[in-house]
């Protein structure tokens, strides 16, 4: 079992009380990429990583309607680096990012072709992207540790996705037992029908 945080970034804060953190002994550190409620979170958790040695460290969570996909792979994959290993991008539909521009949510597949980019961007494959063939030329070959992607799910079809195309799923569903027991079971029955090993982790958000 794993206990971790999701907080604000904090300019010229966010590294000293993010140390903090891991010597209480937490395992993760997210944090919100909501513009207009909070500061950028990736560039103050690249600063953390420095200040941490084994705390998992991302976004909680980004979205495929304010952060094109290359922009977010590029600075999860920086902060990947800088923390030898350590980042976890965590993404969803979105609300109150989108909400405060005036724009509605992502579709569910539109958040599905985000993750399949995000992951081929991450490890250097090219990506064909209105038309051109795209993928990061400064990739580092020294990346062993694959980025982590969580996403955060309300509803039973983004469960269903999830289990198909990422490595962790969240469940923003309340702390009710029911609740939680119905997500679980939409997600183990979708790894039962596309034969998926029960290896994905499942986090839950209280």
């Amino acid at each position: 079992m794993e206990f971790g945080i999701v907080m604000e970034s904090s300019p010229g804060y966010t590294a000293s009380i993010v140390a903090e953190i891991e010597n209480l002994g937490f395992d993760f550190l997210l944090c919100p990429d909501t513009q207009n409620l909070a500061p950028d979170p990736i560039g103050q958790l690249s600063l953390a990583s420095k200040s941490t040695s084994k705390l998992y460290l991302g976004a909680g969570v980004t979205n495929p309607i304010t952060r094109d996909v290359s922009v977010v792979a590029c600075s999860m994959t920086t902060l990947h680096l800088e923390s030898g290993g350590r980042a976890i991008c965590g993404v969803g539909r979105e609300d109150s990012s989108t909400a405060h521009i005036g724009t509605k949510i992502s579709s569910t597949s539109k958040l599905k072709k985000f993750i399949v980019d995000f992951k081929k961007y991450v490890i250097g494959k090219q990506v064909t992207r209105n038309g051109k063939e795209s993928r990061f030329r400064w990739i580092e070959d020294t990346i062993t540790q694959p980025l982590t992607v969580d996403v955060a799910c309300t509803g039973p079809k983004t469960i269903e996705m999830a289990e198909d195309v990422t490595d962790r799923v969240s469940f923003a569903v309340g702390s009710a037992p029911e609740q939680l027991e119905w997500a679980l079971s939409v997600a183990e029955n979708r790894l039962k029908i596309i034969g998926r090993p029960e290896k994905v982790f499942n986090l839950v958000h209280m």
